[in-house]
């Protein structure tokens, strides 16, 4: 009886969270961090116009927005900015890490 070797143990569902999430995409491309960054940083201005035109809309009285829609990019767009600070401030600590440095 043969037996085989004992491939890579990897956690269930591991792979196909990061095809869904883009990450093997961006691993295979090469993509940079500035490059992430500033995907990131755009996709954070598109949830931010498209909360403000679902607000106007439904302050023009537009039949086809509800209020649940408009508070549910409200808060979308509130979890993204707190995101993108969280972000910021790690980068700043990180730099000023890298400052204190002694060499």
């Amino acid at each position: 009886m043969a037996v085989g070797p004992i491939g890579p143990v990897t956690p269930a569902g591991a792979s196909e969270l990061a095809r869904s999430s883009g990450l093997a995409a961006a691993a295979g491309q090469g993509k940079g961090f500035m490059e992430m960054l500033g995907d990131a940083l755009n996709q954070l201005g598109q949830t931010e116009q498209n909360t403000n035109q679902l607000s106007q809309r439904l302050a023009l009285g537009d039949p086809s927005v509800d209020l649940h829609d408009v508070m549910i990019a409200a808060q979308s767009e509130s979890l993204a900015f707190q995101l993108a600070t969280q972000v910021r401030n790690k980068l700043v600590e990180g730099v000023q890490q890298v400052f204190q440095m002694q060499i």
